[in-house]
């Protein structure tokens, strides 16, 4: 058995902390997805399947940020220690044409995670709060809702996911979007309510005998 091979199994041992450290580090560094540890969680103990989702999406999401900070501060030759060059090229192409949207598919999708976060610092991607919530929610809509699939009918779910990986990406990809779109929605109508009121104030403080 080889090194890394020794690793995944005391990881596996580990039961919920190899889980969020898997989910961690996979977001970087580490080449094994969190599905294979958080499916055989579940498997074990289904009455918590949405707390190990839970657990391993916002772990995958902290460790978006480490991703991003390698490839902020460390650059590309380190980068490429842990991509194939194609793949960060690829990344850089879907990221350019994309932007968020190519950061909440890879979050959703079988896509190398890390390749996303990776380059997002290679790019050096300046709206870090806006990153976070996309890798979050990204991660959210694969990984909680696989965890209460496999807690409520087990195997079934595990092939019902596997033969239709496509169908359940698009449709996790959409549900991203469409929450994104609603949080900057709202984010705007905030911004433009504080704008009136400040125009509104500044506007009376011209006028001292009105209002």
């Amino acid at each position: 058995m080889s090194l890394f091979e020794d690793l995944v199994q005391s990881l596996s041992s580990l039961g919920l902390i190899g889980l969020i450290v898997v989910s961690f580090f996979e977001a970087s560094i580490f080449p094994v997805p969190p599905d294979v540890f958080l499916i055989p969680l579940v498997l074990v103990d289904s009455s918590n399947a949405i707390w190990y989702g839970l657990a391993s999406t916002i772990s995958s999401a902290f460790g978006a940020l480490l991703g991003y900070f390698i490839g902020l501060k460390l650059g590309r030759p380190i980068v490429e220690k842990f991509l194939k060059s194609s793949q960060i090229m690829r990344a850089e192409r879907i990221y350019q044409k994309y932007g968020l949207i190519g950061i909440a598919i890879a979050a959703f999708s079988p896509i190398p995670f890390k390749a996303f976060t990776l380059t997002s610092g290679l790019l050096r991607f300046n709206r870090l709060p806006v990153y976070f919530i996309v890798c979050l929610l990204g991660r959210a809509a694969r990984l909680v809702p696989e965890a209460i699939l496999v807690g409520l009918w087990g195997d079934e779910a595990i092939m019902l996911i596997e033969e239709n990986i496509v169908l359940f990406s698009i449709i996790g990809v959409i549900i991203v979007i469409a929450t994104y779109a609603l949080y900057r929605y709202i984010t705007t109508r905030q911004r433009e309510e504080l704008y009136l009121d400040s125009s509104s104030r500044s506007s009376l403080s011209l006028y001292p005998g009105y209002g």
